[in-house]
């Protein structure tokens, strides 16, 4: 089966760095067969023109109302004919070797549902300003519930057939909807890892207009899949699973640590209530 590649950009009100996602697809070694816009917001029709004018495997779609990230990207996927789907998200890029390397994996190991590529952490400017690189390779689960070891979405490349067996993207959640496809996809396949850096996270500096600068959102999703897999979680043990609900709390901790001493303090403790680390300390103190 001739492997197909469609690449799902969902984009709200950020034209200038959608402009500069869709490049990036472009510039790849190897051409991609469809990119997929998801418009979430307004999008002058000058720029959807321009846009369309870059190749002619570019398709614009809109949602009737802003219905958010996680219905943009299952939308996309649904509309999507390739049997390969990435994800990227307006502000981030990719190195011109990303789709390249993540097909050679998928090629040489059938067993491999998903692949991703270690990041580059970029500023406004798009300037590196550290690098995140993971080892975490194979059969993750149950692991992943203990961390996000794959990361965002614009770091993925996911079969077809994974990604609807594993039901897509949760909906309901506000927050972590990336980790929480991984932890299902993770318990049906092996994964794939590109540990060069070819993925450029772009991150703000009071994360303003990005999920994960939303403590609230955060919150909601963190109790959310604390009940949504309470059976897997307990399944694990006694001492596992309070691990995995110390190291949830401790990510909430992290959200806030340098914006809000008293809530890092309150998930601080509560994170080392239910197991005991020196991370945990640490966040507690006043600095």
């Amino acid at each position: 089966m001739k492997t197909k590649v469609s690449v799902i950009i969902p984009t709200y009100n950020r034209e200038q760095e959608l402009l500069k996602a869709v490049d990036s697809v472009i510039q790849q070694t190897i051409q991609v067969d469809e990119i997929l816009i998801i418009n979430d917001g307004l999008l002058d029709e000058k720029i959807q023109t321009y846009l369309l004018s870059l190749d002619n495997n570019i398709q614009i779609h809109h949602n009737s109302q802003s219905l958010g990230g996680n219905f943009s990207r299952n939308r996309g996927a649904r509309l999507s004919t390739g049997n390969i789907l990435m994800f990227l998200d307006d502000d981030d890029t990719w190195n011109k070797d990303k789709v390249a390397k993540q097909l050679d994996i998928f090629a040489n190991d059938s067993s491999i549902g998903l692949v991703y590529s270690n990041r580059n952490v970029v500023d406004a400017q798009g300037k590196v300003s550290r690098k995140i690189k993971s080892k975490s390779e194979g059969n993750l689960y149950p692991q992943i519930f203990y961390e996000n070891l794959i990361g965002g979405t614009s770091s993925v490349a996911i079969r077809r057939e994974t990604f609807f067996q594993a039901g897509a993207f949760d909906e309901k959640l506000p927050a972590l909807q990336d980790y929480d496809l991984w932890i299902r996809i993770c318990r049906i396949s092996n994964i794939g890892l590109d540990k060069s850096c070819t993925v450029n996270y772009r991150v703000i500096g009071n994360f303003s207009g990005q999920i994960t600068g939303s403590i609230e959102k955060k919150k909601v999703a963190v109790s959310h899949i604390l009940i949504k897999y309470q059976q897997e979680i307990s399944e694990l043990g006694f001492i596992a699973s309070r691990k995995v609900k110390s190291k949830l709390y401790l990510s909430l901790a992290r959200s806030v640590r340098g914006k809000d001493y008293t809530l890092c303090c309150k998930y601080s403790f509560r994170s080392f209530l239910f197991y005991p680390s020196l991370r945990a300390l640490f966040f507690m103190l006043p600095f």
